[in-house]
């Protein structure tokens, strides 16, 4: 698949995220009556397919792990944003050993990244807890939305 085609792809899957996110912005997380076998097979299941889809294009995994929360195993959008980030921490090391064998890993341009995140993790963190679910989900969904504009007038401008 070309860049272009990947992103207008991958546009479309943030702008469907946003949307399921927005769309649920009011609801009250119901969880699901699962006998606890059943519970621990879909989470691992969802973080097998987290974990193979993120490494597979590069992406954070909690682009696809937060929609999959959210509707898989409703819970709370602040405990939603906290396990994934905790998630993502614990998988990423993973896929940065993989890419790095092979060869396709910069650590000059990573290095700034992770630190800026790293920053960026401890400020957002204090924010998304003083903030109403609702408007979290909002913020999360704008923030998608703009993301796949961005891929879209990247190719077009």
């Amino acid at each position: 698949m070309s860049t272009p085609d990947f992103d207008v792809v991958y546009g479309i899957f943030l702008v469907a995220v946003g949307i399921a996110i927005f769309l649920r912005r009011n609801v009250e997380p119901k969880p699901r009556d699962l006998s606890p076998r059943t519970r621990l097979l879909f989470e691992i299941g969802t973080g097998l397919f987290v974990g193979f889809i993120s490494s597979l294009f590069g992406i954070g995994g909690g682009i696809v792990l937060v929609p999959l929360m959210l509707v898989i195993l409703p819970q709370a959008i602040h405990a939603i944003a906290a396990t994934s980030a905790f998630v993502v921490m614990l998988t990423s090391p993973t896929g940065v050993i993989a890419h790095a064998y092979y060869g396709d890993f910069d650590p000059l341009l990573a290095t700034p990244l992770a630190l800026g995140g790293l920053a960026g993790g401890s400020v957002g963190a204090r924010l998304a807890r003083r903030m109403q679910a609702r408007h979290l989900s909002v913020l999360m969904a704008i923030m998608l939305f703009v993301a796949a504009v961005a891929l879209v007038l990247k190719h077009v401008l």
